[in-house]
């Protein structure tokens, strides 16, 4: 049950990211916030990496795909979901950005030729119908709440949300 344990801590994080993130989003531009946040994350990683002796566990010839990974999930894929925090607010972003896991299950049907089960088919089905159902009818008029302030036109939040999932899902799938 590790596995479950450590997808849940994640989710909780991205959650708690978005949540944090709200105000400084629209302090500085979300280019900036997140060259600050992945400057910070890549000095935390090595320090951490290198002080548990990690670096002898990647396997040869690892370091481009991991790199390529890196760049187009986190670079792309995490401006992209600044930028859309910035303009949808960060209820609304994470649920846009969940359709990562249907995006990369769609990638992985087409570029890894896996077979979707039933199940799995069932749960990106949901999981989209949820995302439209919560952009379509997710307005609140005369919200004071700071975290559901939007920015921008909405329909430009959604585009830049869908952008940070796919460069999400393609990086895992790189992977």
């Amino acid at each position: 049950y590790l596995a479950e344990w450590a997808d849940l801590a994640a989710a909780a994080c991205w959650a708690l990211t978005g949540v944090l993130s709200a105000a400084s989003v629209r302090y500085f531009d979300p280019m900036a916030l997140n060259r600050y946040r992945i400057v910070f994350a890549a000095l935390l990683l090595l320090g951490l990496t290198s002080w548990l002796g990690g670096w002898g566990t990647l396997p040869s010839g690892s370091s481009l795909p991991l790199a390529l990974s890196g760049v187009v999930g986190i670079f792309v894929g995490d401006t992209a979901l600044m930028m859309a925090l910035a303009r949808l607010g960060p209820r609304r972003a994470s649920i846009v950005f969940a359709t990562n896991a249907p995006m990369a299950a769609a990638l992985e049907f087409w570029l890894l030729k896996e077979t979707l089960s039933p199940l799995v088919l069932l749960g990106c089905s949901t999981v989209l119908a949820g995302v439209v159902v919560a952009i379509l009818l997710g307005q609140r008029p005369n919200n004071e709440n700071n975290l559901e302030q939007t920015g921008g036109y909405l329909s430009v939040g959604v585009l830049l949300g869908l952008l940070a999932a796919l460069g999400q899902a393609v990086g895992v799938v790189m992977v």
